[in-house]
């Protein structure tokens, strides 16, 4: 272009091109004026670059020309490789994408032209075409989850685009900033999930207490450009963030959970559901997941270790000692003895049990039902152990009452206490064989009680038979 009257130089077009090609160049109209060029983005009318339409860029890139991106040479190093400036060729945009990185891998200038910008380098790719260049295995760790993120820490916009992949029909996905803390009250959402009718529903929500219903409202932070899309195996959410502050790291969470009658519900409280949960740096794209989750877990298996042996064994030998141990041996008083050794051990390992859970329903779902059950048979093992202690002489008037009282709550504690556990390890999840070997227990402390049971009937129709009665607890 001759620059001082604002034409084209023909005669070097025509020369350097094909005659096509030169046609077409020259009959690009040139502006007249003094007009400063500027970055254009001309995949949306806009001309403004986005996440959004990136990532639908990415994703026809991955259908049509996956292959021919994973051959490209400059995609065949580890991303801290990069040291220099790198140019990448996207054939489908039809441009070259102009990267420059530092040692940290830090973006300095980006494709679209946002000079200045610390973007994501996950902002225009799909987690499919990271796997084909051999660049990136995944994003988020858990829950076949990836954030893209473009962000401006000058204006503090923060353009996402949360993918979750695996999702049956029936299943809502969630994307949450906590700006407070890591975890899962304080955080605030972004929900999404397919509607009965068909059409997607896409709304912010924040999380308040662990029994949440995923109501909609207000999120802390100003949120614009909330859209959401079904894929043929998962949801994308896109979303426009206004975070303050020239904030440099954020905690997330993710998660997802059933729909029923076009309604969110509670999500599962065990496995990969509770451990959604990472810190984002928006410099480099670090993900960092929180420590002491191994702690966590050792303390889940500890509450749950205590209170098997607690509540699932020690207290169920204790009343089968009550039962039957006295119509065995009824002139002596072996059976009481035995049976309050086993019950007061099992109540002193039940009070550790409770704590542990109160530990762990402070930042869990734990809240719930299985909670619940577990501080009312607390409640009840407490109850017991006073009843012992206030407990009537053979010969008061009051002694039958108390023992109608003292039994019932007995064998009530027992039939919540192995539902309780039941649940407990249905929750932690520890395998199948756990669930099995306690199954197992039950099942044999089942079959010796039905023996003891049998006996027991004998013992007394014979003493009935003879004119003695059984002995009173």
């Amino acid at each position: 272009m001759e620059t001082p009257v604002r034409q084209w130089n023909v005669h070097l077009i025509n020369n350097i091109f094909k005659s096509d090609v030169a046609l077409a160049i020259k009959s690009i109209p040139l502006v007249q004026g003094d007009v400063k060029d500027q970055w254009v983005w001309n995949e949306i009318s806009s001309g403004v670059y986005s996440v959004k339409s990136g990532y639908q860029i990415a994703c026809k890139i991955l259908y049509h020309s996956a292959t021919k991106l994973a051959s490209m040479a400059q995609f065949s190093k580890p991303l801290g490789s990069f040291k220099k400036s790198a140019s990448y060729h996207l054939p489908e945009i039809g441009s070259i994408v102009e990267t420059s990185r530092n040692c940290k891998g830090e973006i300095i200038k980006a494709c679209c032209g946002l000079s200045g910008l610390v973007e994501s380098i996950l902002h225009a790719e799909t987690e499919a075409v990271w796997q084909a260049v051999s660049l990136a295995p995944s994003d988020l760790p858990l829950l076949n989850s990836f954030i893209h993120y473009n962000y401006n820490m000058s204006s503090g916009s923060l353009q996402i685009a949360y993918r979750q992949t695996g999702i049956m029909s029936g299943k809502w996905v969630a994307w949450a900033i906590n700006p407070t803390s890591v975890g899962m009250v304080g955080s605030q959402a972004l929900i999404a999930y397919k509607n009965s009718n068909g059409s997607m529903i896409v709304y912010t929500s924040p999380i308040t207490q662990y029994q949440t219903g995923l109501l909609p409202g207000k999120l802390s932070f100003d949120v614009s450009d909330l859209s959401a899309e079904l894929e043929k195996d998962g949801i994308i959410i896109y979303a426009t963030l206004g975070i303050k502050g020239n904030v440099t790291s954020l905690h997330q969470v993710w998660n997802e959970g059933p729909v029923v009658d076009d309604s969110p519900k509670m999500h599962a409280v065990s496995g990969p559901n509770v451990k959604s949960m990472a810190t984002l740096d928006l410099l480099s794209g670090e993900i960092v997941t929180p420590s002491g989750g191994d702690d966590r877990a050792r303390m889940k298996h500890v509450h749950g270790s205590l209170n098997v042996a607690s509540w699932g064994i020690l207290m169920p030998i204790g009343v089968m000692v009550a039962r039957y141990l006295k119509v065995i041996k009824p002139s002596t008083p072996l059976w009481f003895y035995m049976h309050v050794t086993c019950q007061s051990c099992a109540y002193i390992i039940s009070v550790a049990g409770w704590v542990t859970g109160i530990i762990l329903g402070r930042d869990s779902a734990m809240h719930g039902p299985h909670g619940k059950i577990g501080t009312a048979l607390f409640a009840m093992g407490t109850l017991q152990v006073f009843a012992l202690l206030l407990r009537p002489k053979p010969d008061a008037m009051c002694r039958f009452y108390w023992n109608i009282y003292h039994h019932s709550i007995g064998y009530l504690v027992i039939i919540l206490s192995i539902a309780n556990i039941m649940k407990g390890l249905k929750m932690l999840n520890p395998g199948e064989i756990y669930e099995n070997a306690y199954m197992g227990g039950m099942a044999a402390l089942a079959t010796i009680a039905l023996c003891l049971q049998i006996y027991k009937w004998s013992a007394e129709s014979n003493k009935n038979s003879n004119g003695v009665h059984g002995v009173d607890d």
